[in-house]
């Protein structure tokens, strides 16, 4: 039974990650758990009594059974002679416990979810930044849950009052 009063279950394509704020809650081998801010919820989602996608005051996520990581830390671009932006240097990609590390320590201090998408129903990427200026993180989670309390308002793409 759980503590919140709502709870989802394996439907993240039910909220929008964007400018959504993940702390770090807790970490084990294979799970992953974060704080969010400023995460909103589909008004055609089953937990959302309201007729407009909301926000959530506060939501708890756990990823179980996480594998397969992989993560960028982006590159610094520069601008050439013509104007053109090209990333500088090679492209280095972490994989399994270093980028499951680099991803934890993103989290540790607040990482601004930029995009987030998910590839199949098990895997997920996101675009984001946090003690990396811009990272890209991917990986398989085998379950997540998605729990929270009260909503906010709105969520801020939703047209308001005035």
């Amino acid at each position: 039974m759980s503590q919140y009063r709502y709870t989802s279950v394996n439907h993240p394509e039910s909220f929008d990650f964007h400018d959504s704020v993940f702390r770090l809650g807790r970490v084990g081998d294979t799970e992953i758990a974060v704080c969010v801010q400023a995460l909103n919820i589909s008004k055609a989602a089953e937990q959302n009594p309201y007729e407009c996608d909301m926000e959530i005051q506060t939501a708890h996520i756990v990823f179980r059974g996480v594998s397969e990581f992989v993560y960028d830390p982006g590159r610094v671009w520069e601008r050439d002679a013509e104007g053109n932006f090209a990333p500088v240097g090679p492209k280095i990609l972490f994989r399994g416990k270093e980028a499951y590390s680099r991803f934890e320590d993103d989290l540790s201090e607040g990482a601004m979810i930029i995009c987030h998408s998910i590839v199949e129903a098990d895997h997920f990427e996101i675009d984001g930044t946090g003690k990396e200026p811009y990272f890209f993180v991917s990986f398989k989670a085998e379950e997540v849950v998605i729990e929270w309390d009260d909503y906010r308002g709105p969520a801020w793409y939703e047209k308001r009052d005035r």
